[in-house]
Order: structure tokens, then sequence, then C-alpha cells
């Protein structure tokens, strides 16, 4: 069944592309959003077809490039029905001793880039009845974190924007809520942010911290999102639901 047309950024890898799939699988058409071309370009030839699917090479951070690129994914698409933003960045680690740009990248990136999409989509979405947001933020929201806490005040900054767009544009069919995981196995962020792969001995530390004894995979996130962007969930506006296997219970 076709529900509409989606897009996706930070969809080259990891939770964005488990979630561009997931969409995908429900009869959506897709629009990947992410600034590394390349591996856009490979993932999107080896997933779907030009019909369904598209790959738009975007800086988010960036805002005549968020511009163009929800003009051609509409052009392409048609009526945008949900937006996933998901594109992150843990930036430089340090207690707030990094360069003023480093933490300003990391900023607009995580929150900045969401609101530049949000304002365009929500425009796109009222005058055609209405659509799902979905914001993934992260746990280190609600708990902060002391190694990265330019990107902590990024995702707590876009927990508030989620918020504040659900009572906004309610009224207007438009559902917006947010996705805090923990950690993510074999994603791009876990992976900077250890700096290297993850050790054997670092994986077993992890796991003892979280009740379910593992980490999260990308597609348990994306199982979220489509639920959050489908009738099912049609009572869930401006929430922020934490989906860690209990991994904030054991820090």
């Amino acid at each position: 069944m076709q529900n509409g047309s989606a897009i996706v950024t930070g969809a080259a890898s990891g939770i964005g592309l488990a979630i561009t799939k997931s969409l995908l699988e429900k009869g959506y058409c897709v629009a990947m959003l992410d600034k590394d071309t390349e591996t856009g370009q490979k993932v999107a030839g080896q997933i779907g077809n030009s019909a369904k699917l598209i790959f738009l090479a975007c800086d988010v951070s960036n805002p005549r490039e968020v511009e163009d690129v929800v003009q051609r994914a509409t052009a392409r698409l048609g009526h945008i029905t949900v937006l996933v933003n998901n594109a992150g960045d843990l930036g430089p680690e340090g207690y707030l001793v990094s360069d003023d740009d480093s933490l300003a990248a990391v900023l607009a990136v995580n929150l900045l880039g969401p609101l530049y999409l949000s304002k365009r989509i929500i425009s796109h979405m009222k005058e055609h009845g209405g659509g799902r947001i979905v914001n993934v933020s992260s746990i280190t929201a609600i708990i902060g974190s002391p190694d990265y806490p330019s990107y902590a005040a990024a995702k707590a900054g876009l927990v508030g924007l989620t918020k504040s767009l659900a009572r906004k544009y309610a009224r207007n069919n438009i559902r917006v809520n947010c996705v805090c995981p923990g950690s993510v196995l074999d994603t791009r962020l876990l992976l900077r942010s250890r700096g290297s792969p993850i050790l054997p001995e670092e994986r077993i530390g992890l796991m003892k911290k979280i009740p379910i004894g593992r980490a999260l995979n990308p597609s348990e996130v994306a199982e979220l999102v489509i639920f959050l962007v489908s009738p099912g969930s049609s009572g869930l506006n401006g929430a922020t639901i934490v989906l860690d296997g209990g991994e904030m219970l054991g820090l």
C-alpha cells in the first residue's frame, strides 16, 4: 500500500539507512539525504529503484542546501507526508574546550538542521493536509554527556523543538514526536565516540551496563519510527520516547 513520500536525513548508513529500508517496505517513496555522497549513491543503488527512492546530497546545516533538496524531493516524489530528522554529528571530544567553529558545527547539524528541514516541510505539509515528523535525539539529551557536551546540548534542544512544533501544528494535522536511542551498535556515531572500532572487551563492558544485555540494532530504532508515522500512533504528539534497553538505569 502506498503511504506517500518521506525524507530521511543521515540516511546513508546506520539508523537512517535502516529507517529508509523500513519505509520502503511499508510502501513509501523515500528521499535519502546525506552529505556522504559516495556512500549514499552506492547504497541507494543497492536497495531501491529510481521510481521509489532517490538520493540527494545535502549538508543539513546549510539552509540553502536544505531548501534546494526539499524542492527537488517534492518535485520528484510529490507530497511529503513524513520527515525523519536523523542526521547527527558528535563533533570533537572535550568538555567545552573544542574550537568555536567545531562547537558551532555540532549545534548546526544536530539542532539547526532539523529546524531548517522542519520549517520548509511544515509549510509543505500544511498545504497538503498534514504529515508526521520524527526527530531522532539521544539519551544524552536527558542524562547529558561528560565527553560530548555540545552534542548532548543540541540533542536536548531537539527535544524542546519537538514539543514546540507539536503544540503549534497539531491542529494542522501534523504530529511531531521524538525518539531518544541509547547505544546503537555499528553506527558511525558510536564508532566515533570511541575513536576506533569497539574492542571485544569494550563491547562486554558496554553490555554489562545495559539491563537487556546488549545494545540496540538500527532496525529496532527504525521499527519505532515506523510506528510513530503510522495511524496506530495517532494519539502520540510531542512525545519523547526513550529506546535504550534500560541503559540509563545502569549508568
